[in-house]
C-alpha cells in the first residue's frame, strides 16, 4: 500500500497543465472522503487539494465537507467554512466531521 500511494504521488504532482490536474480530480470525484479517511489515501487527497485548480479544490472540499452551500465558495479550510455558516448549521456540520474523524 506505501508504495501504491507512492505512485499515487507521483502522478498528480507530475500533471502537468490544469487540464490533467482537473481530470486527476474528476476520478476521485464521489469518492474522495474514502480517499481522505484512509491511512494511505490522506496524503494523496492532501496532494490533490494542494495542487488542483481553485475550481476543482473547492468541489472536493464541498464532497469532504459535506457542506452543499453555495455561499462557501470563498472557504478553503474547515475554520474558514464553519466561521461563513450560520449557527443554525454549525452542529450538522460538526456532526459531520466528528464522524469523519471517528473513522480514522
Amino acid at each position: 500500500r506505501p508504495y501504491a500511494r507512492h505512485v499515487a504521488l507521483a502522478l498528480v504532482k507530475r500533471a502537468a497543465d490544469s487540464s490533467q490536474r482537473s481530470a486527476r480530480c474528476r476520478a476521485v470525484r464521489g469518492r474522495f472522503r474514502q480517499i481522505a479517511v484512509h491511512a494511505v489515501g490522506a496524503k494523496v487527497a492532501d496532494a490533490l487539494l494542494q495542487t488542483a485548480p481553485k475550481r476543482d479544490a473547492v468541489a472536493l472540499r464541498r464532497e469532504l465537507y459535506s457542506v452543499p452551500d453555495a455561499d462557501l465558495l470563498k472557504a478553503e479550510t474547515l475554520s474558514e467554512i464553519l466561521d461563513e455558516v450560520e449557527a443554525r448549521r454549525r452542529a450538522p456540520i460538526l456532526l459531520g466531521v466528528d464522524a469523519t474523524l471517528s473513522k480514522l
